[in-house]
């Protein structure tokens, strides 16, 4: 058996976890230190045919929450516990592709989520699998979306490409929605929080990953908290970082749920010294060396 996607945790230290088993099929446990129970599978007697990138989300109740491939054809999102899957919501209907996991809250039974509707407009959606709201599409303001992640108040941080040029974090709060520019790459940021780079908590503190224009090696990306690199920066390569100096950052250093909400962040860096560590960074805590 293969472990093939980052592991989530909830509140409770129950595991999220993807494996490749010896017969090829991939299966979905949920653990907590000791014997792992199957919640999915691809089996042949099953109805999943694949389990689709990103890693699955686990949430307060130890429910796991996936983007699947059912052997009816259908795509879509999925929740399993210990009992039958549960439809979340799939292709056929209003949509037509989900092109990345939802942003499920960790306690609510609601998830930001991108799709592609019927229609082939792109958007941002909220919802229960019930009641659906259409948070934002493209048109006139956004051009594509990149990513979108919900906290328990339901609010979202959206990360999408502008049809004025460049990208911004976007944050939708509330109800009816207002819409609020965090950050954007108008300065020196010049790529903002893609591939799950983002983060956000219940106190509404968002952290992301970003790209700078500074020539590497030095301050070519980081870690940050807000729309100034120089104020709101957590780390960036070329920091000073256990006794050594920040490289690089590995593929999928800091997932969704890598902020908690005491606004402790967890990641991954590469150091110069050819080692790669995992480390906590507490809020007002200078960089250790």
């Amino acid at each position: 058996m293969a472990f093939t996607a980052s592991p989530y945790m909830n509140n409770d230290g129950v595991v999220s976890i993807v494996a490749t088993l010896t017969d090829g099929a991939t299966a979905l446990f949920t653990g907590q230190g000791a014997e792992l129970t199957r919640v999915a599978d691809t089996e042949p007697t099953g109805p999943f045919s694949a389990v689709l990138p990103a890693a699955p989300r686990i949430d307060g109740a130890g429910t796991l929450w996936f983007r699947g491939t059912l052997r009816s054809g259908e795509s879509g999102y999925f929740a399993v516990d210990q009992g039958l899957p549960r439809i979340f919501y799939i292709t056929g209907g209003q949509f037509s592709t989900f092109p990345a996991s939802p942003g499920k809250q960790v306690n609510g039974d609601s998830a930001g989520f991108r799709a592609t509707l019927s229609d082939e407009v792109e958007g941002v959606f909220f919802g229960d699998g019930h009641r659906t709201e259409t948070v934002a599409t493209v048109g006139p303001t956004y051009t594509r979306f990149l990513g979108v992640e919900s906290n328990d108040a339901g609010t979202l941080a959206i990360t999408a490409e502008l049809v004025t040029g460049g990208q911004a974090i976007v944050v939708a709060d509330g109800g009816p929605r207002t819409f609020v520019t965090f950050a954007d790459t108008r300065g020196v940021y010049t790529a903002l929080g893609g591939g799950g780079r983002i983060s956000i908590n219940n106190r509404g503190t968002i952290v992301f990953g970003a790209d700078l224009s500074t020539p590497a090696p030095a301050n070519a990306s980081g870690i940050f908290r807000g729309p100034d690199a120089s104020v709101d920066k957590v780390i960036a390569i070329g920091d000073a970082l256990f006794d050594s100096i920040v490289a690089g950052f590995p593929t999928n250093f800091m997932n969704p749920r890598g902020l908690n909400n005491e606004d402790q962040i967890v990641f991954r860096a590469d150091l110069a010294d050819g080692s790669t560590v995992l480390v906590r960074a507490d809020p007002d805590c200078p960089s250790p060396n």
